[in-house]
């Protein structure tokens, strides 16, 4: 890790009021925008960046540091992003264990796109990035969820039903309501030019004048064995509270494992009590459901305060998935005359969704193969080459050593 400092210059308009002299709560955010004033400064950083670097793992470290992420809408228009992170950033509550941090990685171009950028003041920055080729490799074998109905069942529902709809992957025309059930390289052109999701570095420090000190990550560094250290290093550069070396485990898997498999939901009529099916990296943490925690329960309401089930449930079987419900709810469900049948069924769950990781698993491509795509089409190679050139241009001068060590972005530009 090193830093680089933005050598831009503040960009016009100026704030009409002086931000250390207001109290943010007195106005409105659509006056604050007419006013310039910039988003309130109540977090130690802003982590910018492309989708596909690693964002949802970093996430959830974070959060385990404390961190609440105020993230942006899908909206592409600026001032109805700065709008909503205005009113979050005023109206969260932040306890003395927790702290705060913006997550700019959408490039917003619409309508108020620069003034929404430029109204983005902050002093410490961190950039996750990745091996481009990588990136797009994590795009196209990107697991969705199908359908997010079928997440949420109640005890005794067909297993076998279940499971054959969860995971889904993008369609050639970006998805919408429907997905396709395997990873194709026909979607490589259009996660290329999705600019407000993917390869936008440059661009998008290009338009937030005021960030600065922005520190450079390779996703690299915060897998496996070195993530915990670069997670330490990470506290004190930001300021948040170091943790225990004895979490350093938790730091040490992939988070994404059973992504699209996992959450699953199972409601027990008898008790009207839900289990949670999950791992350990999607169950609130420090008190906190951030983004990438509550995006993946969608409909259904994840208790902040939760008590574990698995053993009793699962016993001397091992498995990394979890069991949970919600504070209060355990004792009535292991006093169910039923609870051998909810054993039995959440058994049975378990190598279902074992068997169904294993079939997503193996419909993965490697970037390996992705190179031998670009390689056999060279058109879509030269177009690739023209969007990364501008997505790295910042990256190139402020790490060349980084974007050096990448191995398949390397082998790309020998194409």
């Amino acid at each position: 890790m090193r830093n680089s400092s933005s050598t831009q210059k503040n960009f016009p308009p100026p704030p009409l009021l002086n931000p250390k002299n207001i109290d943010y709560h007195q106005i409105p955010c659509e006056v604050a925008w007419e006013l310039n004033l910039p988003l309130p400064q109540k977090f130690k950083f802003v982590y910018w960046g492309s989708h596909g670097a690693g964002n949802t793992g970093f996430g959830v470290f974070l959060a385990k540091y404390g961190g609440v992420c105020y993230y942006s809408t899908n909206n592409n228009d600026g001032k109805a992003n700065y709008c909503y992170l205005y009113d979050l950033i005023l109206h969260s509550k932040i306890s003395l264990h927790q702290f705060s941090y913006l997550a700019l990685r959408n490039f917003v171009e619409g309508e108020n796109a620069q003034k929404f950028h430029c109204l983005i003041y902050a002093n410490k920055a961190i950039n996750l990035i990745r091996d481009p080729i990588s990136t797009l490799k994590h795009h196209i074998n990107m697991k969705r969820y199908n359908d997010k109905s079928a997440r949420y069942f109640s005890l005794g529902a067909d297993l076998n039903a279940i499971f054959p709809k969860l995971v889904g992957y993008t369609t050639n025309n970006g998805g919408g309501a429907k997905y396709r059930y395997d990873a194709g390289f026909k979607l490589c052109e259009y996660w290329m030019d999705f600019r407000y999701k993917t390869f936008h570095d440059s661009q998008l420090i290009n338009d937030c004048h005021n960030i600065h000190n922005t520190l450079i990550i390779d996703m690299k560094e915060i897998i496996g064995q070195k993530a915990f250290n670069t997670m330490q290093k990470l506290a004190k550069y930001c300021d948040f509270k170091e943790i225990a070396n004895t979490e350093k485990a938790f730091f040490e898997e992939k988070i994404s494992k059973y992504e699209g498999v996992l959450p699953l939901i199972c409601h027990i009529p008898q008790c009207n009590s839900n289990i949670f099916i999950t791992t350990k990296y999607w169950i609130p943490m420090n008190g906190i459901i951030n983004y990438e925690i509550q995006s993946r329960y969608e409909g259904v309401k994840l208790p902040q305060e939760i008590e574990y089930i698995t053993d009793k449930i699962l016993e001397n079987q091992k498995s990394e998935i979890i069991l949970v419900v919600a504070k209060g709810e355990k004792e009535r469900l292991l006093r169910l005359s039923e609870f051998v049948q909810v054993k039995q069924y959440c058994k049975s769950l378990i190598e279902c969704i074992e068997r169904q990781k294993r079939i997503e698993d193996s419909k993965a491509l490697s970037e390996t193969k992705l190179l031998d795509y670009l390689s056999a089409n060279k058109p879509l190679a030269k177009k690739l080459n023209k969007i990364l050139d501008e997505h790295l241009a910042y990256i190139n001068k402020a790490r060349p050593d980084i974007v050096e060590s990448w191995k398949y972005y390397q082998e790309f530009k020998q194409l």
